[in-house]
């Protein structure tokens, strides 16, 4: 019989902040419950929590080596499943060929048993995928508030903006040297001018190289409901 051990961070961060180590540490204690020795550990490091097992880089070597009467021991029953269903699915399959799995927030006994750890196993994994929606709805909205404010989410800033603070805090604010093309820009293509009549316009106006390719990407943010008109020069020619 193998035992083997298996971590998962979703992010750099946590990997800094120890929490493989910590993971690592409980596996490591229950393997001293019982007198066994981990053969393996298998690190996921970077790796979301809504892919799949298989799908994983050391998800699929773990996998690829569980063999039946083998024992696998993970420190919480979120660093190895996506969801709900697919926990119960996993650990029914492991529970047929022979393969014991013990979670460490749910029983030092394996799960894939039988008994009161099967059924309060059963019941985590529910609640731990209900857990998992409303992370995700508070952060959506959480995004769209911030959004709201004129927050920064990361990414591209956009022309004509410049970023204040950091983090949380980060926010976007009108840069004072390109802002004001960028609201002519809005401006023409509001009364209807193509993007070649615009980007020629804000050549001649303004002491400040703006691409065309910047001219389109502006207008279509702040009017993306104007129909195209011929002579935008993204259009092919008309066929005659």
């Amino acid at each position: 019989m193998a035992v083997y051990g298996y971590t998962r961070v979703s992010s750099v961060q946590q990997v800094e902040n120890t929490s493989l180590s910590e993971q690592r540490r409980r596996i490591q204690a229950i393997a001293d419950f019982h007198g066994w020795t981990i053969d393996d550990f298998f690190e996921d490091k970077g790796v979301s929590g809504g892919d799949s097992l298989h799908t994983r880089p050391m998800g699929q070597a773990l996998l690829a080596k569980l063999k039946p009467g083998d024992t696998l021991i993970v420190a919480k029953l979120d660093r190895l499943f996506r969801s709900a269903e697919d926990a119960i699915v996993r650990t029914n399959k492991w529970a047929k060929t022979g393969i014991g799995l013990i979670l460490g927030d749910v029983s030092t006994d394996p799960v894939t048993g039988e008994g009161v750890g099967r059924l309060f196993f059963t019941l985590l994994a529910a609640m731990a995928e209900f857990e998992r929606h409303r992370i995700n709805e508070r952060a959506a909205s959480g995004r769209e508030a911030k959004k709201r404010v004129n927050g920064y989410l990361g990414g591209k800033v956009p022309f004509g903006y410049t970023v204040e603070g950091e983090g949380k805090y980060a926010k976007l604010v009108p840069d004072p040297a390109t802002f004001p093309v960028r609201s002519a820009i809005v401006a023409m293509r509001l009364r209807g001018n193509s993007f070649g009549e615009i980007h020629k316009a804000i050549r001649e106006r303004y002491p400040v190289d703006v691409s065309l390719s910047t001219v389109k990407r502006v207008g279509r943010e702040a009017v993306p409901n104007l129909l195209p008109r011929s002579d935008d020069q993204d259009l092919p020619e008309p066929l005659t």
